[in-house]
């Protein structure tokens, strides 16, 4: 027998959900010996992914249900970082915030020819 559609739509949230969750650990893994603004840069937006992620209880979606159950996403990614992710060469974080970032321009790098 099928799932029906909200079924389906459940399953493919929780592999996607666990997906993102595995690729943001390894991300940060990534992320802390190299130091590299792309790692960290990466680190951060699937950060940002997860934390859209599990505002499904707004929504009435049960975390456990989408297999984020005890998931927090500044806390099991982000713990430590506020500083490094201040030091990302091509965005910073708004005064005060560490859950969204404020993209601003900067100026272009010198390029070699």
């Amino acid at each position: 027998m099928r799932p029906d559609k909200s079924q389906s739509i459940r399953f493919v949230l929780h592999d996607v959900s666990r997906e993102r969750l595995r690729m943001a650990e390894a991300a940060r893994g990534d992320a802390e010996p190299s130091g590299s603004d792309y790692d960290r840069g990466r680190h951060f937006a699937l950060y940002e992914v997860l934390s859209l992620l599990v505002q499904a209880d707004a929504f009435g979606v049960d975390r456990a249900a989408i297999g984020l159950d005890g998931v927090d996403p500044e806390r099991d990614l982000l713990s430590g970082w506020h500083s490094a992710i201040g030091q990302l060469s091509h965005a910073t974080l708004a005064p005060g915030s560490c859950r969204r970032a404020a993209l601003r321009p900067v100026a272009p790098r010198a390029t070699l020819h």
